[in-house]
């Protein structure tokens, strides 16, 4: 490290004995430099007057090239302190993301979102399904009881989408959509939260395994609730996942499958 040298201009001798931690007055102006005029110094336990140092800029050597002896520390004027430069930590490194149209899965990945399902939730999504899926897969769902979920089913055998709040289907089921328009489904679960946390790409299941049915999908959009979640890529790595906007936080494939397909980038944030 390169040391940083000060001049004292203008300084007379101080005996320092018996006076630890003592203010001593006219120093921080004498020091010819602009660095030091938010920090305070502390050497030796002693404090140089309207000097605030934090504890990485203490310097317990500060004035080693000087006399110490007893206490007494001896600077002439126009003497020069040698003070060892602090090395800046390195700046965080700037992750960003850009929001993607959509991201489409291939019935290989699932997200899990880490939270039930809440209580009396809205829940929208904004979806076209894939051709080739198993027969019953989910759009994302959660499971309540033994036979009893909320979220989003899709029938294969009937071409029809089926919306679960909890209890029971409370939508009449919908034809598939495979191509545009897109539109929004709306769901609200029971009083009581799911048992199992809520999965998009697949069903939250209340199993040791805790997923299961995985869709290919070409999702667009999804709240529940508060939560809201946007199809977006990280920029660093170009992973696909969904941003949850009320935790903050990106979220990717919990299965370790077959990477997301991006859409059109949107923005960047």
């Amino acid at each position: 490290m390169v040391p940083r040298k000060f001049n004292i201009v203008d300084f007379d001798g101080f005996d320092l004995a018996g006076q630890y931690g003592e203010a001593l007055p006219g120093i921080y102006d004498k020091i010819v430099d602009a660095f030091w005029n938010c920090v305070y110094i502390m050497c030796f336990g002693l404090k140089f007057a309207g000097f605030d140092i934090a504890p990485q800029y203490m310097v317990p050597e500060m004035f080693s090239d000087h006399i110490m002896l007893n206490g007494i520390i001896s600077i002439d004027q126009n003497d020069v302190i040698t003070i060892p430069s602090i090395e800046p930590e390195p700046p965080a490194p700037v992750i960003t993301y850009e929001l993607l149209e959509y991201i489409e899965s291939n019935g290989t990945q699932g997200i899990n979102i880490g939270r039930k399902i809440p209580t009396s939730a809205n829940i929208l999504c904004m979806y076209l399904a894939k051709s080739g899926m198993s027969l019953y897969p989910w759009v994302f769902g959660a499971q309540y009881g033994a036979n009893t979920y909320a979220g989003l089913q899709l029938e294969i055998s009937t071409n029809k989408s089926i919306a679960w709040n909890g209890t029971s289907t409370v939508i009449t089921r919908a034809d598939i959509r495979y191509v545009p328009p897109i539109d929004n489904l709306s769901l609200v679960t029971t009083s009581t939260e799911s048992t199992a946390n809520l999965w998009i790409f697949a069903l939250g299941r209340s199993t040791e395994q805790g997923y299961s049915s995985m869709s290919k999908i070409r999702l667009y959009y999804c709240k529940c609730g508060a939560w809201t979640f946007l199809p977006c890529r990280r920029k660093s790595d170009g992973v696909c996942g969904l941003w949850d906007a009320y935790a903050g936080v990106f979220l990717t494939d919990s299965l370790n499958g077959d990477p997301f397909v991006a859409g059109p980038v949107l923005l960047e944030f």
